[in-house]
């Protein structure tokens, strides 16, 4: 059996209440390297504007409540997404936990295999039920959305598709260790400590990432991302450019 690399967000409750832990993301280099090779092979995703909308739920007792994505959550809380978009696609997230370690979250089996979106519908991720359960040091997590035009698996077409997966990418301890900060302001208005740097954002050029996901960065450079806000939910839009992916991060701050 092999041994499951640790995460921050590792834990997923599952249907049957059995915990799982995230299996290490073998695969990372080339589900991004390969988001390169979804350019130029389908039509335009959509005529008008693209839109993307996240938000974060928490688990309160038996309930799920919609959050600030900058709220600053406890250890051990478990957490959702619920997404929502404009146009059709495949859809992959992939965590960077707070101890640097690399996981993938959606799809996996515990948390739904099918990863395909429809426009203007509502999906839940993890897709089963149940959400990921937050661990490891204070700090943040950072979770990489990737929307593909065309699904990303070995043996698909086209043939250059059909690569073998690389090794897994070194687990990385980011530099300059982040901790989640209270908004004075905010904390005074609501009550809630509420860092204004989590939430969704685009991905700085500079920034140390995995060789496929560099490439699958470049890929989707040629999108010009938007980010606004509309009470909880985060909003990710853009003028259609280019039959290219669409990559962002959204980050989670804890404690």
């Amino acid at each position: 059996m092999n041994r499951p690399a640790p995460g921050s967000i590792r834990v997923l409750e599952g249907r049957n209440g059995r915990t799982v832990t995230a299996p290490f993301l073998h695969f990372l280099c080339f589900l991004f390297a390969a988001a390169i090779l979804a350019r130029g092979q389908t039509s335009s995703l959509e005529k008008g504007e693209f839109r993307i909308e996240i938000v974060l739920e928490q688990q309160a007792g038996s309930e799920w409540i919609a959050v600030d994505p900058g709220l600053v959550l406890p250890a051990e809380s478990f957490i959702r997404f619920r997404v929502r978009l404009n146009f059709k696609g495949y859809l992959y997230a992939v965590n960077l936990g707070s101890n640097g370690q690399y996981a993938l979250l959606f799809p996996r089996a515990e948390a739904g295999l099918d990863n395909r979106v429809e426009a203007e519908r509502d999906y839940l991720i993890p897709a089963l039920e149940g959400g990921y359960r937050i661990t490891g040091p204070p700090g943040f997590e950072t979770v990489y959305w990737l929307i593909s035009p065309t699904e990303l698996r070995a043996g698909a077409s086209p043939p250059s598709l059909s690569l073998p997966p690389p090794s897994p990418p070194p687990a990385r301890t980011p530099a300059g260790k982040l901790i989640p900060r209270c908004n004075d302001e905010l904390f005074r208005a609501r009550g809630e400590c509420v860092d204004v740097s989590a939430g969704t954002r685009t991905l700085e050029q500079k920034e140390l990432l995995p060789g496929g996901l560099t490439a699958a960065q470049e890929a989707a450079s040629s999108r010009e991302l938007q980010f606004s806000r509309r009470k909880e939910t985060s909003v990710v839009s853009s003028s259609p450019t280019a039959d290219a992916p669409v990559l962002f991060e959204f980050r989670i701050a804890h404690r």
